[in-house]
């Protein structure tokens, strides 16, 4: 039997394994036990794909579940999210091959001989941060991952009980808008407020690709700072997760065209007419969400989104500081980038305007002379 592997267990090696038989800890999602040398004691859940043998004719997925009638804990919630699952470290996960004559649901019952089993080994915070990137796309379950009655009523409106994940100021309407001018509050991510007809104040930050401007023909991405050199509030954290920036409700994201000749990478300090300027506005918590899903299918990076030091090492190790998420939809489109040519040295995570497109909440484009347009 070969034996790939890819994710390890913090390189720490195993002892001894031990099966749970005792019937309410399975339930808890104890399985095995991994007795690790570091004396670390490692919860195993075992997951298998029963329903569903002949994967390699049959399926390519594995469901993961959020919301169930009634479990042995007297409630609804999926083993994934669920309140009484938390000893969980590790998921094992199975697909089962049988002979193709096989055709039970209930083959388990009977004596049959399996062919193979193919299996891999996650790391449940790391698929729990991937599913709630997933979720952040999605205006009508950002957020609801573990919220089974609701997942319930969501699927309800389904067509064959089925919805395929494709990526507002919650249909509240703007009362007034208005726009900070205290430095100290701007360099804390406050550019504007807008008073909500429910009496809510959602602070947005304003962000542009200033030294890119003409993105039609240059850029397709938008950089979300990690790390810095150093910010007005004395250190290296970057807007996205940093600490002293959690006013922030909303990015308003800004790509700027302007007429063909202008080279000049400074060129907002001159008299130089905007033709044109690309919106979006998004969520923070969304994007966040994002970026956390994006970081879980990384080795190294698994987690280090808000830690610019460990960012800072880890960009060390690269070519030309630059690194491709390879194992996020295979590598297109998201990125690690340290730029050396601003004063601010900045590590960001460079992000597919595709991506962006299907978190944004709103996406237009205004001009100098005439009325903005909706891009859908």
């Amino acid at each position: 039997m070969t034996v790939k592997t890819r994710y390890s267990l913090d390189g720490s090696k195993v002892v001894r394994y031990e099966t749970v038989t005792e019937k309410i800890r399975q339930s808890a999602g104890e399985d095995m036990l991994l007795h690790m040398d570091d004396k670390r004691v490692v919860v195993i859940d075992e997951k298998a794909a029963l329903y569903y043998p002949n994967p390699r004719k049959t399926i390519n997925t594995f469901a993961f579940e959020l919301k169930t009638k009634i479990n042995a804990h007297g409630n609804n919630q999926g083993w994934l999210f669920g309140k009484n699952y938390t000893n969980t470290d590790y998921y094992l996960i199975n697909w089962i091959t049988l002979p193709d004559d096989v055709k039970d649901k209930h083959w388990w019952k009977k004596d049959i001989e399996i062919i193979s089993v193919e299996s891999m080994l996650l790391n449940k915070k790391r698929i729990q941060d991937f599913v709630r990137g997933v979720f952040s796309c999605e205006d009508d379950l950002f957020g609801k991952y573990d919220e089974p009655d609701y997942l319930e009523k969501f699927m309800d409106t389904t067509d064959n009980d089925y919805y395929r994940f494709r990526y507002s100021l919650d249909g509240s309407k703007v009362v007034r808008y208005e726009t900070v001018t205290e430095k100290i509050r701007q360099s804390a991510g406050e550019d504007m407020l807008l008073h909500m007809d429910d009496k809510r104040v959602v602070v947005i930050d304003e962000k542009a690709a200033l030294y890119y401007p003409n993105p039609r023909k240059t850029i397709n991405t938008f950089a979300f700072e990690l790390k810095t050199k150093i910010n007005a509030h004395g250190n290296n954290q970057g807007w996205l997760f940093g600490k002293n920036y959690t006013n922030t409700d909303y990015y308003l994201i800004n790509w700027i065209t302007l007429p063909d000749d202008v080279k000049d990478k400074h060129w907002w300090k001159k008299d130089i007419e905007i033709i044109s300027v690309e919106s979006m506005l998004l969520n923070k918590k969304r994007i966040q969400d994002f970026v956390r899903g994006v970081f879980s299918c990384e080795d190294d990076l698994f987690g280090k989104y808000d830690e610019p030091d460990y960012l800072e090492k880890f960009m060390d190790t690269t070519d030309n500081d630059y690194y491709r998420f390879n194992d996020f939809y295979k590598g297109k489109g998201i990125r690690l980038m340290r730029n050396i040519e601003l004063p601010e040295k900045p590590i960001n995570i460079v992000i597919d305007k595709g991506y962006l497109k299907k978190i944004a909440e709103l996406h237009i484009e205004s001009y100098f002379n005439k009325a903005p347009k909706k891009i859908y």
